[in-house]
């Protein structure tokens, strides 16, 4: 059965504790709080689930954005009987019944405070993020936008963890898409880079691969709103204005070189290394020459191999016999984007010298000049601003990561501005919940919901291929049952023979029937 307890203030061995519910999937029994100790109240719930009593001031919730959110807190076991596993699904509400976190346990530990079998186990707990984390990816896709993988590698891979669709929006359109044996975390966060979107499991479970300034804050934060030792401060470490791409191999156009023959050369080096097989090679008295694979192939006229650049014969073109190859090569990509607007602003900051502030991003699965491109203005337009941060504790509740926080504050010259929440930490003090919040904002570029948004438009035509984990070749293992049809059967020949009193049969020895 469900209790519902409202929120408020019980007094348990004369100390008046706050509620604060949380909810833990173990088996058994409630536990109830007596003697001396200060608890926080935690409400149970139905099923296999049961109300725990939470150690006062234990309480910590840290919810970020584009990271694991955590929670931790003690819980008093009077009895001494209680146990708790890795993987117990976690809920937490607040005073006002509201869901503020929901995840498993991630690290449970027990602690024997008194001979008299009192225990205390501090658990630490991770987000739903948990069930991304655990599954493995073995997918590929062609021309399909971001989203679309999203919500497919959704129904493979976390409708059956208990998953929900929060909200998925489009993105990009990717060329081509491999995921080899990667965390779906991981396939999530190349997605999410690849579009300018985050992504997210909420504290109910639900999936959301979304815009930056999708989300809006409920409330707009004033001065009345924060304590006395809120903080604006500028600076980001991760700035860059000129962003070079190192990318794979690219292909180029068909080449056609021509080289002499001497009679005793069989290499031949080409200018580039081969692609693909040779289009055609050609020796002028010769018929057209048949093409294999060094150290494959056998009774060919000539052999090649992807990025060698060298064509071997099996006999040597004649003296002063033409020897045309026409093929399709590789060469190395490297691309520069920069932010012609942040490098003027960081020339008239430094007052002498380029204002250039550079930054290499290895991506070798890039095989495209145009996508390696687009990977640098995307990574400038997320990195090449100066930043500012606002951390201000507060004990009005409602904030969350990822939403877009109105502020007007003229005393820390923020008018009618927007600011993104970074992150939230909850703390339980002096029976109340106080929450530090971190905001920030790239000015250079306005709000942040005009960067996300320009963001999003400048990857909302089709980009690079994505190929996440150390092989290009895909393998998928595909489990089948079979029914082994065939049987066998020996035919037994038995020998037998009638008694022969003491006479020797077959020999000298007689053999008894």
């Amino acid at each position: 059965m469900a209790v519902d307890i409202g929120a408020g203030a019980i007094a348990i061995a004369g100390t008046l504790v706050s509620m604060i519910k949380i909810k833990v999937a173990v088996g058994g029994g409630s536990i109830t709080p007596v003697g001396s100790l200060e608890l926080d109240y935690a409400l149970g719930i139905q099923v296999n689930e049961v109300a725990v009593d939470i150690l006062k001031g234990s309480l910590m919730v840290d919810l970020r954005i584009e990271e694991r959110s955590v929670a931790e807190f003690t819980i008093v076991d009077l009895l001494g009987t209680a146990s708790f596993l890795q993987g117990q699904s976690v809920i937490i509400y607040d005073p006002d019944d509201t869901l503020i976190f929901g995840g498993v346990i991630d690290n449970p530990e027990t602690i024997r405070t008194a001979p008299s079998g009192e225990l205390l186990h501090p658990i630490r707990c991770i987000d739903y993020h948990y069930f991304a984390d655990k599954r493995l990816v073995a997918e590929s896709y062609e021309d399909k936008t971001c989203g679309f993988i999203v919500d497919d590698l959704f129904d493979k891979y976390l409708d059956g963890e208990g998953v929900t669709i929060g909200l998925i929006e489009l993105g990009a359109t990717l060329v081509e898409a491999i995921f080899n044996y990667v965390r779906v975390t991981d396939a999530f966060d190349a997605l999410a880079e690849k579009a300018g979107k985050i992504w997210f499991i909420d504290e109910n479970k639900a999936l959301y691969f979304q815009d930056r300034g999708t989300s809006t804050a409920p409330w707009t934060l004033t001065g009345n709103d924060m304590a006395k030792r809120s903080k604006l401060s500028g600076g980001n470490p991760l700035y860059r204005n000129r962003q070079y791409i190192r990318g794979g191999r690219g292909t180029t156009a068909e080449q056609t070189e021509v080289f002499t023959g001497d009679g005793v050369t069989v290499a031949f080096t080409v200018g580039f290394p081969f692609e693909q097989v040779p289009t055609s090679v050609s020796v002028v008295d010769r018929a057209a020459q048949t093409i294999g694979i060094k150290g494959l192939d056998t009774a060919k006229d000539c052999y090649w191999n992807k990025g060698d650049a060298t064509l071997t014969f099996e006999v040597a073109p004649e003296d002063t016999k033409d020897v045309t190859i026409v093929y399709y090569g590789q060469f190395p990509i490297l691309t520069l984007a920069e932010d012609t607007d942040e490098i003027a602003a960081q020339l008239a900051t430094e007052g002498v010298g380029t204002g250039y502030v550079d930054d290499i991003a290895d991506e070798p699965t890039l095989d495209d000049i145009d996508a390696s491109f687009d990977s640098g203005l995307a990574k400038l337009a997320r990195f090449g601003v100066a930043g500012k941060h606002l951390n201000f504790p507060t004990v009005r509740s409602g904030l969350k990561p990822g939403q877009l926080l109105p502020v007007n504050y003229p005393g820390l010259n923020l008018d009618s501005e927007d600011m993104l929440v970074e992150s939230v930490l909850i703390r339980s003090i002096r029976e109340h919940l106080t929450y530090d919040i971190t905001a920030i904002q790239g000015p250079e570029l306005g709000s942040w919901t005009n960067l996300f948004k320009s963001l999003a438009a400048m990857k909302g035509e089709v980009i690079e291929r994505l190929n996440v984990g150390t092989e290009q070749i895909l393998i998928i293992l595909v489990k089948k049952d079979e029914t082994w049809e065939w049987e066998e059967e020996i035919a037994v020949t038995v020998l037998a023979c009638t008694a022969c009193d003491s006479v020797p049969v077959g020999g000298t020895t007689p053999i008894v029937c």
